[in-house]
């Protein structure tokens, strides 16, 4: 009986999630965004594992890019739950932004320490984070003055 309370309670918020409006979505996806960001880096500080596949060394970039991959095919193929799509979505857009600057850096230069040149990162993952906020802002912008 709990179970189905807690089913109805569950379903109940993904619903009244979905009646938001645009802009509330906005600001959850971005929030999202920065907190994968935040516990992204943290998480570096205390554990660093870049496992290697078929000779690619993996990285947080790389699941971000999966996320939004897969994403992509439940929302073309798959059925309709905006809530998960939003949330994946913005996960993956702040594991691929946090770790854009640190992988093109490190093609530049291999020879120095991951965890200094990750670092160093930062301001640049901040600056393309904002960058995707300012263009998720004119979309949102543009489609609310179309109605």
């Amino acid at each position: 009986m709990k179970e189905a309370k807690k089913g109805n309670i569950i379903e109940k918020l993904i619903a009244d999630f979905e009646h938001l409006e645009s802009n509330k979505k906005l600001l959850i996806f971005v929030l999202i965004m920065c907190i994968t960001m935040a516990f992204t880096r943290i998480g570096v500080l205390f554990y660093n594992p870049n496992p290697v596949v078929w000779g690619l060394e993996l990285h947080h970039f790389d699941y971000g890019l999966l996320i939004l991959m897969i994403t992509n095919l439940f929302l073309l193929f798959g059925r309709r739950r905006f809530t998960l799509y939003l949330v994946l979505n913005a996960i993956g857009f702040g594991l691929i932004l946090d770790g854009i600057s640190f992988v093109r850096t490190q093609i530049v230069d291999p020879s120095t320490h991951e965890l200094a040149i990750y670092n160093s990162t930062l301001p640049s993952a901040i600056f393309f984070a904002i960058i995707v906020i300012v263009i998720i802002m004119f979309i949102n912008f543009r489609g609310n003055n179309r109605k």
